[in-house]
């Protein structure tokens, strides 16, 4: 196991995904999840991209992607979100002056518990990244997806999110998650027996697609 794409992005918000609030709720989040694939499966050529992972010890709580380079796994939760200015005041974070915005804990406890299950194999963990889009971007992103291309210009208003606090991660607006992606790679082949072991935890085993 090598560079290439493992698992299935969103198959974990099918119709038995009880923690989602609504339908509504499921297909937007999909769209995100999607819209964040086809800007990570760029990068199968140089890094283990992998999608919707359960977490060690955890029966409520995925993460939506990850991607190894050399001993570094780089978790990325998706977001798809109303356009607006996003802020946090202590533990609460609000969308502009119209009303409170659920960051949950999800990604912080993901993060904990992939880093200890994996520090066997001794990998580097760093800040997971949390990638915001509003529903136009990813709709974008998500027909790239479709038609096995590489997404263009990421169009649409943005969530803007600088002044975010996100528990446990970074939040990055969707048109800058290339780029944080391309810093945090390293020049050396991902580690096979981290992608093996994360590969153990993939919601669907397809045959992975390696190069």
């Amino acid at each position: 196991m090598s560079t290439g794409i493992y698992g299935t992005a969103a198959v974990g918000l099918g119709a038995g995904a009880n923690y989602v609030a609504s339908e509504a709720a499921r297909t937007a989040g999909a769209r995100g999840e999607r819209a964040t694939a086809a800007v990570l499966n760029t990068f199968a050529t140089r890094a283990a991209v992998l999608h919707d992972l359960k977490v060690p010890g955890q029966k409520r709580v995925n993460i939506d992607h990850a991607i190894v380079t050399g001993c570094t796994v780089i978790f990325i939760d998706s977001k798809n979100w109303k356009p607006g200015f996003y802020w946090s005041a202590g533990s609460t974070s609000f969308r502009g002056f119209f009303g409170r915005t659920h960051t949950s804990q999800g990604v912080a406890i993901a993060h904990d518990r992939w880093a200890k299950h994996l520090s066997p194999y001794k990998a580097k963990v760093p800040t997971p990244l949390v990638a915001v889009w509003s529903d136009d971007q990813a709709k974008t992103a998500a027909r790239a997806l479709a038609r096995s291309s590489t997404p263009g210009r990421i169009a649409g208003a943005s969530p803007t999110v600088w002044a975010l606090s996100y528990p446990g991660a970074k939040a990055v607006p969707a048109t800058a998650l290339a780029g944080r992606i391309e810093k945090l790679l390293v020049n050396d082949t991902p580690d096979p027996l981290i992608v093996a072991e994360l590969c153990r935890y993939l919601t669907r085993q397809p045959a992975p697609t390696g190069f």
